[in-house]
């Protein structure tokens, strides 16, 4: 089982390779392969991780936008088969 620490690591460096590469940060949430985390559950809170770093890397210090968040993380679990609608 993955250590949650790896987790983290590996969140920071797939976000922060999508972030310079210039995609947006559900686009990023998306592109990130998280096969290796399915047996966490809830995957599609990597939403709220990636768009908490790219306003860390862009010195954002303003709060998230939760509602504009909580719909990202509704469209990838859609996108994810896992929800109807």
């Amino acid at each position: 089982m993955k250590a949650v620490r790896d987790y983290l690591v590996y969140v920071r460096d797939e976000t922060r390779q999508r972030y310079d590469a210039g995609l947006s940060a559900f686009d990023a949430a998306v592109d990130i392969d998280m096969s290796d985390y399915d047996s966490w559950g809830d995957g599609e809170r990597i939403v709220v991780n990636v768009s908490t770093l790219y306003k860390e890397f862009s010195g954002d210090d303003t709060p998230n936008d939760v509602p504009a968040i909580f719909g990202q993380m509704a469209e990838l679990t859609k996108r994810q088969g896992r929800l109807r609608g």
